[in-house]
């Protein structure tokens, strides 16, 4: 019961978007959408943010945001737009997905993990 469970993440992943995205009762999409803005189904974050909060099914989700290097490029896009949010626990892990989509380098890399600017 509980394995199907950790697989409702699917979902929510919308496979045109590549995000977490909230869905009406028949299955509709919430438009108008924007990843990097809040939602009225998310909680305390973003879309963007909790598209990564998959912990139970990493190789599940990044197979379905489009394999490792889409995963990577939607990794970097999050920390270049500034929605990196390491005071918020959705957000704790992750600087490390990178080793799971085959480019750990990429955490050590500077404005990557946590920035300067995040700890003051």
């Amino acid at each position: 019961m509980f394995q199907r469970r950790a697989q409702n993440y699917r979902n929510v992943i919308d496979p045109a978007t590549g995000f977490a995205r909230g869905r009406h009762e028949d299955g509709t999409w919430v438009s108008p959408f924007d990843p990097a803005a809040k939602a009225s189904y998310i909680t305390e974050g973003l879309p963007f943010q909790y598209t990564f909060f998959v912990p139970q099914d990493l190789p599940g989700l990044i197979e379905l945001v489009g394999g490792r290097e889409k995963f990577v490029a939607k990794l970097d896009a999050l920390f270049a737009g500034g929605y990196y949010d390491h005071g918020n626990e959705p957000s704790h892990h992750i600087a490390y997905l990178y080793d799971n989509a085959g480019a750990a380098w990429k955490t050590q890399e500077p404005n990557t993990a946590v920035r300067g600017d995040q700890l003051e």
